[in-house]
């Protein structure tokens, strides 16, 4: 019976990986019909001695740069829930992803993480500083709508929806 679990571990992990790949071909393909300059950002690997690597995860997926120069800096979620935990120990971040992006917040930039509801058919966009709060249901008022995920509007992040000069969302 536990090798029946793990099977059915693997196979929902590969699930995942599968879908959140075509997750970020999809962010790719948006960003690139709106002329929005965008990098995703490979996980690395740290040397250990005696010829051994292990894998670091980088702290963010994407770089994305606006048409009028505003970037962003970015984790790519895919959900099927109607919310989603910040909580490092349970949910879909951790410490040192919302660490990092909270620290280049502080100082200006736009990070976050660019959330795909596949329950609502939308990409939402939630800034750093509001997922420390932990539960976070994806009708929030504080989630950027940026509307289906094929067919991303960009330019809510240069509209008013989030000022980068003070950070601030309205």
């Amino acid at each position: 019976m536990a090798s029946r679990k793990k099977l059915s571990r693997i196979i929902a992990g590969k699930r995942a990986k599968r879908s959140g790949e075509a997750w970020e071909r999809m962010i790719i393909e948006s960003a690139e019909r709106c002329s929005v300059a965008i990098t995703k950002i490979p996980s690395g690997a740290r040397w250990v001695g005696l010829g051994r690597f292990v894998p670091v995860r980088s702290p963010f997926d994407f770089i994305a740069t606006m048409p009028w120069g505003s970037t962003i800096l970015f984790d790519a979620k895919r959900l099927g829930a109607s919310s989603v935990s910040f909580d490092a120990t349970q949910g879909k971040s951790s410490s040192h992803q919302l660490d990092t992006m909270s620290q280049h917040e502080r100082n200006g930039a736009i990070c976050g993480f660019l959330i795909f509801s596949e329950r609502f058919n939308r990409a939402v966009f939630l800034r750093a500083s509001d997922a420390v709060s932990g539960r976070i249901r994806l009708d929030d008022s504080r989630l950027l709508d940026l509307g289906e995920p094929r067919k991303m509007d960009w330019r809510r992040f240069g509209d008013g929806c989030i000022d980068d000069s003070t950070n601030n969302q309205h």
